[in-house]
């Protein structure tokens, strides 16, 4: 395979940007008072502490002011922001909910405005506010329970569980550097899965090594 400087630049900043969404992961969720919260509630409202965890990990990467919306039945369209503060978060969410063109999830744990904010009668306060939003993240984990928090359809339900069990995993067990064999022709594969991306070389005995955590 011949070498092509400008696709191997594009593999890099590829590789660059999932690693560093990783590392912010990691960092985001292994702060030592949002774990302590996290600790707290859970035993507040007598939910798994590392369910818990485990749906704050992948729905916002352990980020309170997270605003994300899309277009209802159609998922393609999702957008979401990290936002700095609590007023721009509430600002945004409260203009996407204004259009009625979006359904909006909001918060550290993405709760769905149509779904719960509003059967509810929760405020965009309360799933904002670091101090209960974790609280309400609970009381939907165990309305619904952890396998069917994002979605009761069976296939949506199975995906995100595997994409929330590999962001716990991803805080609690770093992945290693593994070996795995292959007959593929060429030197090097980017590779991403749910883990995020790493590159694959092959070393002098044929056998990929993976590199990236």
């Amino acid at each position: 395979m011949q070498f092509n400087p400008k696709n191997h630049f594009i593999l890099l900043v590829a590789i660059a940007f999932f690693l560093s969404a990783t590392k912010s992961l990691e960092a985001n969720c292994n702060d030592h008072e949002l774990r302590r919260r996290v600790s707290q509630t859970a035993k507040e409202e007598r939910v798994d502490e590392k369910e818990l965890l485990s749906i704050i990990a992948h729905e916002s990467g352990c980020r309170y002011y997270t605003v994300a919306w899309n277009r209802p039945g159609l998922p393609k369209t999702a957008k979401s922001k990290f936002l700095d503060s609590f007023d721009e978060a509430k600002t945004l969410a409260e203009s996407m909910i204004a259009t009625k063109n979006y359904r909006v999830d909001v918060g550290i744990g993405q709760i769905n405005n149509e779904a719960h904010l509003q059967p509810k009668g929760w405020s965009l306060d309360e799933v904002l506010n670091p101090k209960i939003a974790l609280n309400r993240v609970a009381q939907v984990l165990k309305e619904r329970g952890w396998d069917k928090y994002h979605s009761s359809n069976p296939i949506l339900a199975k995906k995100w569980q595997g994409l929330a069990l590999a962001a716990l995993d991803r805080i609690i067990f770093k992945p290693k550097h593994i070996l795995v064999t292959s007959r593929r022709k060429t030197n090097s594969l980017l590779v991403f899965n749910a883990f995020g991306a790493h590159m694959e070389e092959r070393n002098k005995s044929g056998e990929w090594v993976v590199y990236g955590d």
